[in-house]
Formats: C-alpha cells, structure tokens, sequence
C-alpha cells in the first residue's frame, strides 16, 4: 500500500484522469437508472399464494386500475348524469384503458310475470335523460344484485372502475385525469383512487425527495467540514470524493438493472453522508501530520498508509452492516444493500487514491490549521472527557446493564407497519378519497375461498344439496364482523329465485337451477367487462367461488398485519369445521399477499442483525489480533441498537419495508467508530505502557475528534432524510440519527470505560 500510494503522489495527475474516466463511465449508466413507484412490487412472491391465483384468477390483478366516483344529494339528474357520462366516456377512449365496470354498462336480471330476462341497467343508448328513463335506470340500478360496487346503498354515490394496462407515463396520464375530473367537480363531489393515481403520487414524492434530500445532505457536509477544518482544500475535495462515489454507486445500479424504488430512493443519499465519513479520518491525519516544511509530497503517503487500516476495516464493516441485508426476502431490499455496499467500496477507494493525489497537488497546510487538529477545542475536550470517563467507569458500567434491560422489557412491544396508506403525508387527496370509496361502497381488499368438484364432475355445483351446503357456509361468513360483503354462485342463485318465486333461498329443482345456471352463463357473456361472476364459477361448474370483501369494521378502513392475519386464522378454523373436505377449500386472493409481511420483515430483521454483529465481531478480531478487542468493538453496537429499539417503542414508530434497515445500517456505520478507538487505544498502549490513566486520555485526544466529527457529519447529512415527504424515509432518518448518536456515546462513554474496568484482563492476554 505504501508503494502504491507513493506512486500515486509521484504521478497525481494521471491517477486523477483515470478516475475520472471511470466517474464519466459511471455516469452514463447512472443515467439508465429509473424509479419504480410500485410499492405492490416490494411484497415478496409467495409461491403458494401465487400458484393459487394462478389457477383461480381471471388474472386481472396484474394490471393497474382506476375507480372514478361521483357523490351528490341526487346524482340522478340530467346534469349529472351527462357529465358523468361523458368523463367515462373520455377514460375509457385512452389506450390503456380495458373497458370499464359503471352503471351506465351494467347488466342485471329483470323478472318478467313467471320469467326472468337479461337487460341493461341503463334503458337509453347514451346518457339517460328524460324523466321515464332516469327512474326506469335509478329503479334498475338500485335492485340489481350485482351493482353492490356501482352504487351506495342510498343512492348517493355512483362509482366506475376502469381496469387498465401498464401506463408508460404515469405523470401525463395524472394531468389528463385530472383535468377531466376538475370538469366534473362542477357538477358533483368527485372522488379518484386506484394503482394509477397512487403510483403517480409516490413517484412524484420519490422524484422530489431525491432532489430535496441530495441537495440537503450536499449542504450539511459542505458547513460541516467547513467547520472542522477551515480550508477550502477541506471542503472541495471531499465533496468531489462522496459526489463521484455516489455516481459510482448510481452507476452500479445501471449496470445491474436495479431501479430506484421506496427503499432503495435513499441509497444515493446515505452513500454521499457515508462517504464522507473517509475523507474526514484522512484529512485529520493529513494535517495532524503535515511538516511546516518538505522537500517532496511522500509525507503524505505516510499519513496515508498510517489512517489505511482504519479506512480499510470501516469500510469493510460497513458493508458488513448493508451486505447483511442480502438474505432479505425482498428484492428491493437486497438490492439497496448491494448498491450501498458498491458506493462504500468506492467513497473508501476515492479517499485512499483520488484524495491523496489531488492533495499531493496543492501547497503545505497553514500551521494554524494543523494547530486546530491537534490542539483545538475538540481535541482537549474529548482529553477531558477520556479523564472523566475513568472516573465514572463502574456508574457507565452499570448505565448498560440498565439499557439491556430495558430493551429485554420494550423489545415485544415493538410494532409492525405493512400499511402503505400510512406512508403519505397527512391531507393526501388520494388517501381521502380512497378511504372515502372503501368507507361508503365498497372495500378494495378481497379474500377468495374456492372449492373443487370431487374427481372434476361437471355441474357438481349445480346439484341443490351442494349449493344449499355451500349458501349455508356462505352465511356464517358473513356473520364474521369484519366481512362486508359475500358473493357466490350460490347466493346469485339466491336471489334470481326470489326474483322467480319470490322465495330467497336455493331452488329445490335441478331443472330450475340448471335454467338460472343457463342464465348466468348467458349474462357473463354479455356482460364482458362488467361482469362480477367470472372469478365466482368457471364454464363446466367444477370450480366454486365465493368472494369475501373484507375490512376494519370499526374505522372501515383497511386490514393489515395482526388483523389480517386474524381474520385469515377465523376463516381458516371455520373451513376446517364446517366446510366439506372432499371440496378441497383454498383460501386465496391479492389481499393476502400482505398478512405475512410483518413476519418476513421480523424474520429478515433478526437475520441481517444476526448476520453482522457475527460478521462485525469476526472481522475486527481478525485485524485487531485481539478476541478481547473484538469483544470490546461490539459493546458500543450493543448500545446503539438496544437504544434505538427503546427508542422506537417509547416513540410508537413502527418497524416497516424501510425502518426495518435501522439496526443492520447502525451497525455497520457505527462499529467504525469502536474500531477507530480502539486502533488507536493499541497503538498509544504501545507507547505509553501499561497505564490506562495515560492510554486512554491519549486515545481519546488523537481518535475523538474524528470519531465526534464522523459522525456528527453522517448524522447531520442523514437528519436530511426526516424532510422526506415519505414516512418510512422520515422515520429511518430519524432512527438513524438516533442510532448513530447512541453508538457515538457507546463508543467514547461505554467502551473506554469497559476497557478501564477490564484492564488487567486485556493486558494478560496481550502478554500472551
């Protein structure tokens, strides 16, 4: 290394073009990578489940959709109805749209005398608008059995849905959409929700954010090392070091096809705060180093080789940390842990070549400056600090006990969040209205049960016995609170027989039942895209359906995490106790792909911090030599990470797809401080001899002042991340900070004083 850095101080220049050409290469791939909006995308694939929808599904929940509602006193006016019309009409011409589900293409039964006949809901060929035809339409609407999801029970409200395809620009789409429902608005209250729209807003948030929170951390750093050098040469070279390193890592995820996602938006950000903590170890060394007068530039090879190995092992336990995250089970997830990682390696590079070139360049520090690093405030304030830790060490001793048990206390009364409706700034319209829609017609979250004719008889659920059996197990799911609304075979059959006989249950005759089958065959041909029966029954009736929409009956909002998964638990024991084995019940839908988040995210937690503690723990007893020093680089992580659990219980923030990196990010960054300390807690050892009162204020004087001004810097630039318009991306700043304040105070109160507890015991092995 000190040949190769000697090398680089002879030829800066070309050293320094050579870098740059890579830099240049990076940022054309850079320049490939987009931002995926989709949170949808984030769930992990469940084999079973997917399987299952495979198998059952119409396959309609692969694509993106849009749910127009209108709210008026009367919505049943010429006016209204014409408006509506028309925004349908103008929806439903974009060429991503596939048709649309509203009340003015509604198919319904109608009973005639001792018939029943297939019409339309709406009686006119367009909007309608005299008199007879509006109340035959509100008359028709309002009795079909299938406009549950059209219309509100009182009338009031009148709701669309337009299935879609993948749309290429989500931000033109947006303002088309938009503009047509301002046109509305005149008229009527209007409601949008759907895919679209809340696909749009994220990535407006995530395109936004990326430029608020990189110009942010790009400021925090430039007054920061500013403030603790005083040099011009202190702040351009490091901001030129982190600016290419996350252009490096930015180019990584080009040229792994990686794209920016809800957890991946704050790589480029924590790469540019992370980074900086290598510059800021160089540049202490440089001047505390720097002659006041040289013949040649190799002393700064010397300072270089000598900060290496801190360098080196930081950035190795940093990868550590964001490397753990790869066994997650989410790809994105993953993918943010290896384009971090990437952008570490290179920041570590750039300050080991790049900065040592550029500075071999420039003339002598001033002694002032070199006299503000080995002399300054900080440096005899963390002196002090070192002499008072020794004093106190059985009370900061004790201060862990009292955070481990706090954290065995708090830790199970940590909280998941799988609720992406919890994501959004408050006042978010498309929030607002999609609770509004899911509040007053229906909820989006849907739960299938199918079962499968014994040996695949055709028309096996057409026989009277089954269906009155399936009817009957139909309604004691619907006598479970947080089951809305039921739809089946069964109780369509239910309700065209009341129509006929004016009786609500299953006909006792195959043959009627056979008719009203022929009828529903004939209605969910011409009904196409408005129909509500395709996933409920396939063509030979060998597959039965029966669709539960589900929500909170208490807020009537969603169902997530505990309460999903509670649900799931009652409808599971009452298809093990009251439906028919041989049907073989599966339990399938999209709204299921949520229920084992919040297990993924706990098992993935556990994992990853298991994974580089151990991984931690390994690598610094290796390139310490000492297992005593290994043991000791993990009591500040100890620290931080039991602090930041407590934290997050006392504060009620919620682990999710983001916050759930805390803890392996902290450990990473944070071990680098407790390996700073205690290289430089051996090499004073080694000068000054068996004396703590003298190590270890020494130690203190040379490590804390680039171990307080590290991580001030990466807490400062990652504090940015709260003005994240995103709450995940707010709380992991917040956390992250708090983490990295905690292991800071691990590692210049905790370890020192561990280390004069245990002395003796370090300096036997040490003789060994």
């Amino acid at each position: 290394m000190n040949r190769l850095i000697e090398h680089i101080i002879r030829f800066p220049k070309r050293y320094i073009a050579i870098m740059l050409l890579v830099t240049l290469l990076m940022g054309y791939f850079a320049s490939k990578v987009t931002i995926n909006p989709d949170i949808e995308t984030l769930i992990p694939k469940d084999d079973r489940l997917s399987e299952l929808m495979e198998v059952y599904d119409t396959g309609t929940s692969d694509f993106d959709y849009l749910a127009l509602v209108i709210e008026s006193e009367d919505p049943f006016q010429p006016e209204i109805l014409a408006a509506y019309y028309k925004a349908i009409e103008k929806i439903a011409s974009f060429e991503f749209i596939n048709g649309s589900t509203s009340p003015f293409n509604l198919v319904t039964f109608q009973s005639s005398g001792r018939k029943i006949e297939i019409v339309a809901v709406n009686p006119a060929s367009g909007p309608p608008e005299t008199e007879e035809e509006i109340a035959l339409f509100k008359k028709r609407l309002l009795s079909s059995p299938f406009a549950e999801q059209i219309v509100s029970r009182d009338g009031r409200i009148l709701c669309t849905y337009f299935p879609s395809g993948k749309v290429e620009d989500y931000n033109a789409t947006m303002e088309d959409l938009q503009s047509l429902v301002e046109e509305l608005s005149r008229v009527s209250k209007t409601y949008l929700t759907g895919s679209i729209p809340f696909i749009q807003r994220i990535l407006y948030y995530l395109t936004r954010d990326l430029v608020k929170l990189l110009s942010a951390g790009m400021a925090v750093i430039l007054i920061l090392f500013y403030l603790g050098f005083r040099a011009k040469r202190a702040v351009t070279l490091p901001v030129s070091v982190v600016l290419m390193g996350t252009l490096w890592s930015l180019g990584f995820m080009g040229l792994a096809g990686y794209t920016l996602t809800v957890v991946s938006i704050i790589a480029p950000p924590l790469v540019l705060t992370l980074g900086s903590s290598y510059s800021i170890h160089l540049l202490n060394q440089y001047y505390r180093e720097a002659p006041l007068h040289a013949e040649n530039n190799l002393w700064i090879a010397e300072a270089t080789v000598r900060i290496t190995k801190t360098i080196f092992l930081a950035a190795i336990t940093t990868v550590i940390g964001f490397a753990s995250l790869i066994p997650s089970a989410m790809k994105q997830t993953k993918e943010f842990g290896l384009s971090v990682s990437a952008g570490i390696i290179a920041c570590a590079l750039l300050s080991l070549f790049f900065l040592p070139a550029a500075l071999s360049l420039l003339s002598l520090p001033r002694e002032k400056q070199k006299n503000l690093v080995t002399q300054g405030l900080l440096a005899r304030l963390m002196e002090r600090i070192g002499k008072g830790v020794i004093k106190r060490r059985y009370l900061l001793a004790g201060l862990l006990l009292v955070i481990i048990v706090l954290f065995l206390i708090t830790y199970p009364s940590l909280v998941y969040q799988t609720n992406f409706m919890k994501y959004f700034p408050s006042g978010e319209r498309i929030i607002q209205d999609t609770e509004f829609i899911n509040q007053n017609i229906s909820s989006f979250q849907t739960i299938q049960i199918t079962f499968s004719a014994p040996a695949g008889e055709e028309n096996y659920f057409l026989k009277p016995e089954v269906l009155s059996s399936l009817a009957s197990f139909e309604a004691q799911l619907k006598s479970i609170p947080n089951v809305r609304t039921t739809a089946s075979l069964a109780s369509f059959m239910e309700k065209l027989n009341e129509m006929q006989s004016g009786v609500r249950e299953i006909p006792k005759s195959r043959g009627l039942i056979s008719l009203l089958a022929r009828y529903i065959k004939i209605f969910n041909e011409e009904a196409s895209s408005s129909s509500f029966i395709g996933n409920l029954v396939n063509s030979d009736f060998t597959i039965f359906t029966i669709s539960m929409s589900v929500y909170d009956p208490y807020t009537k909002g969603f169902l997530y995490d505990k309460d999903m998964a509670q649900l799931i638990k009652i409808v599971q024991e009452l298809v093990d106790s009251k439906a028919d084995p041989q049907l073989k019940p599966e339990i399938w839908g999209n709204s299921l792909r949520f229920t084992n988040l919040s297990m993924i995210l706990s098992r993935d937690q556990r994992v990853s911090i298991v994974i580089s503690v151990i991984l931690v723990f390994l690598v610094s007893t290796l390139f310490l030599c000492s297992l005593y020093c290994g043991v000791m680089a993990i009591v500040p992580l100890i620290t931080g990470v039991m602090l930041n659990f407590i934290f997050m219980v006392v504060f009620s923030i919620p682990l999710d797809m983001t916050t759930i990196m805390v803890a392996c990010v902290a450990i990473g960054v944070g071990v680098d401080n407790s390996i700073h300390f205690l290289i430089q807690f051996q090499r004073q050892r080694a000068i000054l001899g068996d004396n703590p009162d003298r190590v270890i204020p020494e130690t203190m004087a040379v490590a804390g002042r680039p171990i307080f001004l590290t991580t001030l810097s990466i807490v400062c630039g990652l504090f940015v991340l709260t003005l994240s318009s995103f709450k995940p991306i707010a709380f992991f700043g917040y956390l992250i900070s708090g983490a990295l304040l905690s292991t800071l105070f691990g590692t210049l109160f905790i370890l020192p004083a561990c280390l004069s507890l245990f002395w003796k015991r370090y300096r036997v092995r040490g003789n060994r």
